[in-house]
């Protein structure tokens, strides 16, 4: 069985792994500007016709522009 120590030992160790993984402030400029938390995925996706390859449209938030991969 647990001791109330044991929990107070396990609770120390939860604070101190939180306090020390916050080490970087989130700006709105990362958010909206530089798109530092957009998730990546693939735009449009297109089978050819009479082939096992396909298409993929990517947005690139850095340059704005798109590309397409043939894969």
């Amino acid at each position: 069985m647990r001791t109330k120590m044991d929990y107070f030992w396990l609770f120390l160790l939860a604070i101190s792994l939180n306090v020390s993984a916050q080490n970087k402030l989130i700006t709105l400029k990362d958010i909206w500007t530089d798109y530092a938390f957009c998730p990546s995925g693939m735009t449009n996706l297109s089978a050819l016709k009479h082939t096992n390859q396909y298409t993929v449209l990517n947005y690139d938030y850095t340059n704005l522009n798109y590309t397409i991969e043939f894969v």
